[in-house]
Formats: C-alpha cells, structure tokens, sequence
C-alpha cells in the first residue's frame, strides 16, 4: 500500500504532498474532524520519524518508544497526541513465533504508524477498505482496523500451537518415536506458547478499555460495537493461551509419567533376567565346593544338576511370563 492515506468527509482523497507536509496540514487543521491521514513509516526510517515527530508534535519519550524492539504493549495518553503499542505473532516457516511491533501517534486529524518491516500493515489496507462505511469515524477508524488484524493473527497463531500440541499428544504413545525429539519438540512449543501468551494477555486489557471507552481514543458511534467485536476475540485469544498452557503441562506431566512406565517396565526385565539367571549360577556354585557331594564326578550327576538348572529356568520364566514381567 502507499506510506499515507488522507480521508475528506469519509472519502479517500488522492495526495501528493509529503508525508510531513501532509502532518504539518493536517495539524493546522486540527479540530476539522472531517479530515484525517495515516502516515506510515517502517522503524528503519528514523530520520522521516524525527522529521513527522517535529510536525506533530509528538512527545520524545513516545519517539523512543516506537524505535525500542522491545517495549511492552499498552496505551499511554501525551499533551498532544496518544500512544498505542502493539505486537503482531505470527510463525514462521520453522514454526517460531515472530514478533512484528507497531506504535500507533493518534492525533485528532491523524494516525503516525510507525512498525517492524514484517507488519502485515497490507491486511490492515485491505481491512479498512472492506469496511469504507466506517471512514467517517475519524482517527479511530484505522485504529479498528490495526486492532482487528493483530487479534485476527494472534488468534491464528494460537491455533496453529494447538495443532502442534495435538500433534505431539498422540506422538506420546508412538513408541518409534524418538524420545529426545520428542522432548525438544515439547519445550520448543512450550516457548512459543509462552512468548505468545505474553503478547495475547496485553491485548484482552487494551481492548477492554477501549470497548468500555475508558480511554483517551473516541471508540463511540459506529465502532462502539466493532471495538466490542475486537475485545471478545482478545478475550477469546487469552482463554486459548491459558487453556493451551494447560494442555502443554499436561503433555509434560505425562510424558514424565510414561518415561517412569517405561523405566519401571525395563527393570521388571532385567530383575526377571537376573533371577533366571541367578538358580543356575546357585546350582552350578552348589556343585562346585570342595566337599564331598553325592553325584560330583559322575555323568548321572551332571544329568541331575543340568536338568535342576533348566527346569527351575523354565519355571521362573513361566512365572514372570504370566505376570507379564517378560
């Protein structure tokens, strides 16, 4: 899409000004609510960002919150301008989850986005002219629109997560599986779930302040509802993240349980071998003392010890067959 957008009575309007000389105008007609843009600009443009900052007016402290990779999401309200942190997750083609930030400068005539290269911000483009009978709400419109597609993916990507988690509960029970793969597969899947679940809880308390209109943007008139629409898909992505949290410590706890199964099941083996074989080492070192012992030396003597030997083996093992030791 183009780096800016400029809306007159709720209609998209062509321009060729400048992204600052579009905010320097539309700051001079601060107060015209039929008219407002949004600016677009990637964190690597830091010179266009210190340029629009300049035109809009905006706070330092907000400035270098848009530039930080690592700023947490939330709502913060300046003298002259609000503040909005979000962060798009999605996987990529390893199954990682990627982080995508965006800081939103809302003034009453215009949207400063400032966001990671890797924001869908084409999805957000084609959300808004899906939805063009709402231009008229003003600002708060495109800041809709961001909200929606950043739940929308956070809500996909939870699903994905589950899919994975499916996936690896049924691999518990297929013993050609290998173990340590399987291990590696669980805590991987267990980051993710934790990182996403980190970027999911944020969104449920944003949303709920602008559904309730408790906060500094105007979500009222048409998109009262819409922004309620958002909120309950925040709500419903928090609940997938915690139920999938749940559902990852339960594929932990019984993968431990069936690793001591298995243990368990290998040392009844081995006891049962070492007993079979500890009769015959018995008879064979009853037979070898240096005493006087009827049948030593003779062949029906040996008969006797090697039949000894095979029928108590044969009993053992029959009995540890039959409670399925072996």
């Amino acid at each position: 899409m183009k780096n800016q957008r400029l809306w007159v009575d709720g209609t998209l309007q062509d321009t060729d000004d400048s992204s600052a000389e579009l905010a320097r105008c539309l700051r001079e007609k601060d107060g015209d609510s039929d008219t407002y843009a949004w600016i677009d600009i990637t964190t690597d443009s830091v010179d266009e960002l210190n340029e629009l900052a300049g035109a809009l007016d905006l706070h330092e402290l907000a400035v270098e919150d848009a530039m930080a990779a690592h700023e947490r999401q939330k709502v913060s309200q300046f003298d002259h301008h609000a503040l909005m942190r979000v962060t798009n997750v999605l996987l990529d083609n390893d199954g990682r989850a990627e982080l995508a930030p965006l800081t939103a400068f809302i003034t009453p005539n215009a949207i400063l986005t400032v966001r990671h290269p890797n924001f869908p911000v084409t999805q957000v483009a084609e959300r808004l002219d899906l939805n063009k009978g709402l231009a008229h709400a003003g600002p708060s419109y495109i800041l809709w629109a961001v909200l929606d597609v950043v739940v929308d993916n956070v809500m996909d990507t939870l699903d994905s997560l589950n899919d994975r988690a499916d996936d690896l509960s049924e691999e518990l029970f297929n013993h050609s599986s290998g173990q340590p793969e399987l291990q590696q597969a669980i805590f991987r899947l267990r980051r993710d779930t934790a990182e996403v679940r980190r970027q999911t809880v944020p969104l449920r308390e944003m949303t709920s302040s602008l559904a309730r209109r408790e906060s500094a943007f105007d979500t009222s008139g048409p998109l009262q509802p819409y922004f309620g629409d958002v909120h309950d898909h925040a709500l419903h992505a928090a609940e997938m993240a915690d139920s999938l949290r749940d559902h990852l410590s339960s594929i932990l706890e019984t993968n431990l349980a069936l690793q001591s199964n298995h243990k368990d099941e290998i040392m009844k083996k081995v006891t049962s071998w070492a007993a079979i074989i500890a009769v015959p080492t018995l008879i064979t070192g009853f037979y070898g003392q240096n005493l006087s012992i009827a049948g030593i030396g003779t062949v029906w003597g040996a008969w006797l010890s090697l039949s000894l030997m095979v029928a108590t083996s044969a009993v053992l093992w029959w009995q540890f067959r039959r409670r399925d030791w072996l």
